[in-house]
Order: C-alpha cells, then sequence, then structure tokens
C-alpha cells in the first residue's frame, strides 16, 4: 500500500483555497474528475464522521482525524458502501488523505498525501488527482464575473483604506485619476479597485449625486466570535449600529456581520428549534454565538 502524493500551486490565499475545497459547491465541483456527481454529507469538524458519496448512493464513510483551519485535514477512512451496505473490513480501512495549505509567496501550495492507499487503486489516483487539483486551482483563481461598484462623494480614498485595514487578505489595485476633463479636480481619486478577502470591488468619487442605503448591505460570513467582535467594533466605529447584526459604518454603507453558527442553527428542519434561535437573533444587536446556541439547546 504506497504513499502517493500531489501538488499544485494555486494564486488565492489559504483561506480562499479552504473554502473551495471543503464547502459544498466547491467539493463537488474539483471532484468531478473522480466520480461526476460526488458529494459529502457529515462535518470536517475533527473527530466528526463523514461519509463521501456518489449519486447513485455508494460511497465511503470516514472520520476527520485531524483540522486545523486554514492548513490542514487529515481523512481517516474506516470503509465503503456499497448498494446501501456498511464495510469496515475491506482495503480502505485505516487509509488516510491528508490535505495540506502553505502559503507562498504568490498564493497557497496544495500538498495531498494519501497513505495507505489500496495497491489497485493507484493508477487511478495518479490519472484523476492531477485532473481534480487543476481544477480547483481553475477555481480558485477564476476571475469575478460581477464586481461591486461604490459610489462615494469625494472620499473613496479614505473609505477604501480603511476596509483594507479592517478585512485581512485585501489589497489596493488600480487607482485612476481625474485629469484635466474632470469632472473631478484635476490628480483626485477618480476610481480605485480594490480587493477585500479576494472579492474585487470598485470604489468612485463621483460627486454629491447619489447616497448609499440601507437597501443593498454587504454579508461578511464569520466562523468565530472574535471574527464578529473585530468586524462589529471595526466596521462599526463612528456609524450607526441596527439589530440583528446589521450596522451602517462611517461612509453610509450597511453591512451583515453574521456567525456561519446562525445558519446552521435555523437550517437543521427543527421548526421548534429554528424558532427559537430566530427570536434570540431578533433579541440581539451583535450577533452572539454562544447565545444562539444556548436558544438552539433549550427545552421550553
Amino acid at each position: 500500500m504506497p504513499a502517493l502524493n500531489y501538488s499544485i500551486s494555486i494564486e488565492a490565499t489559504p483561506k480562499q483555497v479552504w473554502h473551495h475545497l471543503l464547502d459544498d459547491a466547491g467539493y463537488r465541483d474539483w471532484t468531478t474528475p473522480f466520480h461526476p456527481g460526488s458529494y459529502y454529507e457529515g462535518s470536517w469538524e475533527e473527530g466528526a464522521s463523514i461519509r463521501f458519496l456518489g449519486p447513485e448512493g455508494g460511497g465511503m464513510i470516514a472520520r476527520i482525524a485531524e483540522n486545523r483551519l486554514y492548513e490542514h485535514v487529515s481523512i481517516r477512512h474506516l470503509g465503503t458502501i456499497m448498494n446501501g451496505v456498511e464495510d469496515f473490513s475491506g482495503d480502505w480501512a485505516d487509509a488516510f488523505e491528508n490535505y495540506t495549505l502553505v502559503p507562498t509567496v504568490t498564493g497557497t501550495r496544495v500538498d495531498v498525501a494519501l497513505l495507505k492507499m489500496p495497491d489497485n487503486f493507484v493508477d487511478f489516483m495518479d490519472r484523476t488527482w492531477p485532473l481534480a487539483l487543476q481544477r480547483l486551482k481553475q477555481r480558485c483563481e477564476q476571475r469575478q464575473p460581477v464586481t461591486p461598484f461604490l459610489w462615494f462623494n469625494d472620499n473613496a480614498e479614505a473609505a477604501v483604506t480603511h476596509y483594507v485595514s479592517v478585512f485581512p487578505e485585501s489589497q489596493i489595485g488600480k487607482v485612476l485619476r481625474y485629469g484635466k476633463a474632470g469632472p473631478g479636480a484635476e490628480g483626485s481619486v477618480m476610481t480605485m479597485a480594490f480587493s477585500l478577502r479576494g472579492m474585487q470591488f470598485t470604489a468612485l468619487n463621483g460627486g454629491p449625486y447619489y447616497s448609499f442605503t440601507g437597501a443593498i448591505s454587504f454579508v461578511i460570513h464569520c466562523d468565530t466570535q472574535a471574527e464578529v467582535d473585530h468586524y462589529w467594533d471595526k466596521l462599526g466605529d463612528g456609524g450607526t449600529l441596527h439589530a440583528c447584526g446589521w450596522l451602517t459604518d462611517k461612509f453610509g454603507i450597511t453591512w451583515q456581520i453574521v456567525p456561519r453558527q446562525l445558519v446552521e442553527l435555523l437550517d437543521t428542519g427543527d421548526a421548534a428549534q429554528s424558532q427559537r434561535v430566530m427570536q434570540a437573533m431578533m433579541q440581539m444587536v451583535k450577533l452572539d454565538i454562544a447565545g444562539l446556541e444556548a436558544a438552539a439547546c433549550a427545552v421550553r
């Protein structure tokens, strides 16, 4: 049972690659070379059970042996599923599938190590893993097809500088300035391209003709309470705080600071739990993960 290793370099941050690698939509896409229609059931949390399945229902049973966020995930295979029957005695028992994300100057190197793979799968893995990693690379590096375009009066540069300081893995891109033809003052900023955690935006100094409203907002998906607190404090400073995790910053843009746990707790199929979580959320200004989880577990 040989050890197999595959690697690819991707021009995207480890966090971006991580989400494309493990989120449902991304996983369904990059695993197509192995089996079109592949998907998973379960959780990537350390110690959790997970099932890797094909459209006909067969597949693999596994457990997450290790999970270091945005760095490494180790899958310990336990057995197979055939025609709805679980088999823990075959060659796949105790095989490991490890993904490691290594930051590089230009992005991320993805290293895949397969340990104790059955011998009769070596040729299949050698054919399909390079194709799967190439598909992951294309997905991570694809150009954003729609870009939000933000109209400011004359403070686009201040706003962009602030946002880039708040969001990790963010940067200012191309800056265009007004010339003699105007309509802005010669040499002043006309447009600024910038990215926040990999999402592309453009800011314009267009004058006082339009202003932002809360009818359009940007949702920030957070993994931890520390992330919620960070964005709430930084973006809310000098702005207006609203209920249910909404705020309008000092430049007039509205944000929703949402922990991923909220969606998970609302989407369990348990109507009573969803109602309790929703009621708890409606009483909050900044969203509190512990409070939402306590509401989900409460028995009334």
